[in-house]
């Protein structure tokens, strides 16, 4: 299980938690983008490599949807107070 919330306003990852295979792999990439302060855009369109558990990003951020992305649907995050979205993805 791949589960994060991201800011749809700034496009940045506030949380990542997994639960999969490799998930210490994976985790440091998420990482990465995290503490460069970069949008998850990043790991959604990054071409990343192939065969590794680190690609499921893709699909994972693939489900967010953001005011960047000009699209509708968000939830409220209540810690933070501004509109984010969960994503979810079962691997």
């Amino acid at each position: 299980m791949m589960n994060a919330i991201v800011d749809t306003e700034t496009g940045r990852i506030l949380k990542c938690s997994l639960l999969c295979h490799e998930a210490s792999e994976v985790i440091l990439t998420v990482q990465m983008v995290m503490q460069a302060q970069m949008p998850h855009i990043v790991l959604r369109d990054g071409v990343l490599a192939h065969p590794t558990m680190t690609e499921g990003l893709n699909m994972l951020f693939s489900g967010v949807v953001s005011s960047k992305c000009n699209t509708t649907g968000l939830i409220q995050n209540e810690k933070t107070r501004r509109k984010s979205r969960s994503c979810h993805r079962r691997h």
